[in-house]
């Protein structure tokens, strides 16, 4: 089902989360670049053969990729989420994640989940959020 969206879309470049392994994804024309973490799941970065990838970052837990083409950094985030994770989620926002953002101004493009509740329109059940928005402590 991936490999007939792909091709249907003519897409270059995908972002994939929730991936365990990379040996099931093999799609003739592409390359993938993945980050599977210390509990066996990460993420993936699938693009054409002809787009030559650089200069990749991991995260060791699996939760970011950053890769490389040309002048153009895309950054691949999966945040952890729920409220017994908050500290975890406002480190993963405010430290971690330092490790794999560009070092120079560079064009980028930047997908995952955040996990990060903005209304209550935004959840199911209780909705309960923290004091600071993770997403603002970025200095």
């Amino acid at each position: 089902m991936l490999e007939e969206f792909i091709r249907r879309l003519d897409v270059d470049v995908a972002i994939l989360k929730e991936v365990t392994t990379v040996h099931n994804i093999t799609i003739k024309g592409y390359q993938v670049t993945d980050n599977v973490g210390t509990l066996g799941r990460g993420m993936a970065i699938l693009h054409k053969d002809d787009l030559h990838i650089h200069t990749i970052r991991r995260l060791l837990s699996g939760r970011g990729i950053a890769a490389y083409y040309n002048n153009i950094c895309f950054i691949n985030l999966y945040a952890p989420s729920g409220t017994s994770k908050r500290i975890e989620r406002v480190a993963f926002f405010n430290i971690d994640i330092i490790n794999i953002l560009p070092r120079t101004p560079t064009d980028l493009i930047m997908a995952g989940d955040f996990n990060c509740v903005q209304s209550d329109s935004d959840c199911a059940g209780h909705r309960h959020s923290s004091e600071h928005d993770p997403l603002q402590l970025i200095g």
